[in-house]
């Protein structure tokens, strides 16, 4: 019988070639909730299961073609970057521990340093304020990241003592605004993962 690794193994394939990714494979990430972006080239590219676990980072960046980018998601905030002229593309995990550390900063000031000057952001599916309740600690260190721009952002939730409801897209969203990226170049999904589960 097929073994799981076997069975992993062809999952990839099909995925690979359903989506006309290079045979070589991606390139992945072991998340650590932080805010390290790894540069990465063809060379690093593997198929599933890995023989080694990839170094620790939340963030892929690269300005190498046909180099897929992976990061792992639950209800984290998947958020995808690309500045088409400049040729450089990352992927960026980012729960609440890496919002509030910086994690978008992290990705744009490393694209601006490698010569992006139009930087688009797509923010993928992930739990959304209604679902993502949360101590104090949350609200003030989002407060502490966005400043005046934090206003609206966690609302305490309607009666329960200490608890308040966090949106972490829109956080993501606001600081990306802060770091010079105009609205129009922002897309940010609906969807959340826990009202989907």
């Amino acid at each position: 019988s097929e073994s799981r690794q076997e069975r992993v193994r062809a999952l990839w394939q099909r995925f690979r070639t359903a989506a006309e990714f290079p045979t070589e494979g991606f390139c992945f990430t072991r998340q650590v909730h932080g805010t390290v972006l790894r540069y990465v080239t063809e060379a690093e590219r593997a198929m599933p299961p890995l023989p080694h676990p990839p170094e620790d980072c939340d963030g892929l960046i690269t300005d190498r073609k046909d180099v897929p980018l992976c990061v792992w998601t639950a209800d984290c905030v998947p958020v995808l970057f690309r500045d088409p002229k400049a040729g450089i593309v990352a992927a960026a995990h980012s729960g609440w521990k890496g919002t509030v550390a910086d994690m978008m900063g992290s990705v744009v000031r490393r694209m601006e340093d490698m010569g992006a000057e139009n930087i688009r952001a797509a923010i993928g599916p992930a739990i959304s304020r209604c679902c993502f309740e949360t101590g104090p600690e949350v609200p003030e260190a989002v407060r502490a990241l966005l400043g005046s721009d934090a206003e609206g952002l966690c609302p305490p939730e309607e009666g329960v003592e200490g608890k308040f409801l966090v949106d972490l897209k829109e956080t993501n969203r606001r600081r990306l605004l802060q770091l010079g990226l105009a609205p129009e170049h922002i897309d940010v999904s609906p969807d959340c993962t826990m009202c989907m589960q």
